[in-house]
This record gives structure tokens, sequence and C-alpha cells, in this order.
């Protein structure tokens, strides 16, 4: 298939005083502000997990110490696709177009690919609640069950009943990221950072996070949200699906995003029909491994 001057022959012909092509500007680009981005050197990369030394036992007077065994590590791996377009235009069109529109459809590409990365990056967020990406543990991203290595109690890192983005709601969820352990049962500091929210949420959360106080009450309680844990401001994804999910990420996780080479762009003339062919391609793969550092609920509605 190609683009063709009988097609688009409106091109041709100067009756036009202005031509909409997709106007509006795109929004920032915003997977990396919630994803460790980095480059991947090969086919396929792996990620383990392994857990230290339980808790020290009682040693009685002429007794032997007693010892313990690392937990031997778990993976998970990571295995690039390519993902491609191209697109052909007639040479009567690219020759004759009097407007530059045929110029534009390169950026149009590119946007094309853009498109596709923050879609892709945002697909683990989409499917944290199922099975559709697993971690370490063979359970989904958002999970009141993960397991520890150790067989200890299983975690949660999301209510046991889903809840409406509200200021409780995010007090219970800094809670629980307080409480967590790690695979030997040992408290971890897991530090809120950010609000990943659709846009269908953003009011509610600016109404919480822009308020001294605590919002929608008639005291003088302070907002403890703005006033000790300092969030940063939300990221609002226009690519979330879902109307009533929202998120807490800490300063550190492991919801990953890997480059295996970035957007290729590439062109040739096809001398036989003078037409000419445009593509782009990109390699890149994304997951998670470890489910601490994220706290999600997919909300009611």
């Amino acid at each position: 298939m190609a683009a063709t001057a009988a097609e688009f022959a409106d091109f041709l012909e100067p009756k036009y005083s202005n031509i909409w092509h997709d106007a509006f500007p795109a929004y920032e680009s915003k997977y990396a502000r919630v994803m460790n981005v980095r480059d991947m050197a090969k086919n396929t990369i792996s990620d383990m997990k392994l857990a230290g030394f339980g808790s020290l036992q009682n040693q009685a007077d002429g007794d032997e110490v007693q010892f313990d065994d690392p937990i031997a590590p778990v993976s998970v791996s990571y295995t690039y696709v390519i993902r491609a377009l191209a697109y052909r235009i007639h040479e009567r069109l690219w020759r004759n177009d009097l407007y530059g529109e045929t110029d534009k459809f390169e950026g149009d590409l590119i946007d094309a690919a853009r498109d596709d990365v923050e879609s892709a990056a945002w697909s683990v967020f989409i499917n944290a609640f199922g099975t559709t990406n697993t971690g370490f543990d063979g359970l989904g991203l958002i999970s009141t069950a993960h397991t520890r290595l150790d067989g200890g109690t299983a975690q949660a890192n999301a209510p046991s009943t889903d809840e409406a983005l509200s200021l409780s709601a995010l007090h219970a969820g800094l809670i629980k990221m307080r409480k967590w352990k790690n695979d030997r049962g040992r408290p971890r500091q897991h530090n809120p950072k950010r609000l990943i929210i659709p846009p269908d949420l953003m009011i509610t959360a600016y109404e919480i996070l822009d308020s001294a106080l605590k919002p929608g009450t008639a005291n003088n309680d302070k907002n403890v949200i703005v006033n000790r844990f300092g969030l940063e401001e939300p990221v609002i994804s226009e690519y979330l699906t879902s109307a009533t999910a929202w998120f807490l990420q800490a300063d550190k996780h492991d919801i990953n995003f890997l480059w295996r080479f970035k957007p290729e762009s590439g062109m040739r003339t096809d001398w036989k029909t003078e037409s000419i062919e445009r593509k782009v391609r990109q390699g890149y793969t994304y997951g998670f491994g470890a489910w601490e550092g994220i706290y999600g609920t997919d909300g009611v509605a």
C-alpha cells in the first residue's frame, strides 16, 4: 500500500487556507518518571533476588553456634521485542504536494513510536491487578498475598478492600508501606515519593495534596500528607485506562523499562516505482521483579 496522488488530490491544488493535521501538542513523556530506564546489551537479561540470613538464636553454654544458609535466588527474565512501522508515498504526491503535508508524515511516524513506548510502559500499571506481568514471586504487581522467600507471612501492597482515592485511603497506604518486611522478616524503609493517577482523579489528588489543613473538614488539623511526607507533584498519566485505580510509589522500586535500541528511522527510494519509503523501528522490554516500593488499589466506581 502507498499514499497516492489520487487519494490526496487536494494536496495538489491551491484551494485550502489551512489543513488540520493533528495540530494539538502531545503530552510530555512520563514513563521515565515511574520506571527505572536502562539499556540491555543482549537478547535476554535476567534479574535475581535472594535473601540473607535469619534471626540470631540463643547459644547455651557449651553448645555449638547454630548455622544458617542464605536463601537461593529466584529470577525474572526480560527478552526484548522489536516494534516497527513504515509508510510509502508515490512520486506524484510528494513531488506536487503544495502544502508540505507529506513532509509531516515523518513526524507522525516518530510520534507513533513515542506513543508505542508510553503505551507499553504504562501497561505494567494497567495490568498490575492481574497476572499478565509477574514478578519474583509469580504474582502480579499488586496483590494481597505476596510471598516471602523464607516462607514467612505473606504481605500485601494493596488494601484488603479496594478504596477510592481519599485522604484516609492515602493514610492507610502510607502505613501499609511502613510495615513491609524483607524476605527474612526484617523491617525495611520505603519512602513514599509520588502518587500515580489517571486524569479522572487529578482534582481529588490536588485537593488532598494542596491543602495545608485536612481537606473537606471544618477543623484545623494539619494535613500530614503535605506537612510530613512531602509527596512530589502527582504523575497524571493519560495512558491509564482505569478511572479509579491509583498508586503510591516509593523512591526505590523495581519497575523497569529496558532499551535494546531506541527509535531508528530509515528511508529509501524504490527506483522501480519512484516511491519514497520510510520506517521506524525500536527494541525494548519492560516489567518488574520485586513488588516492594509500590502500593496500589483498583479503587471503586
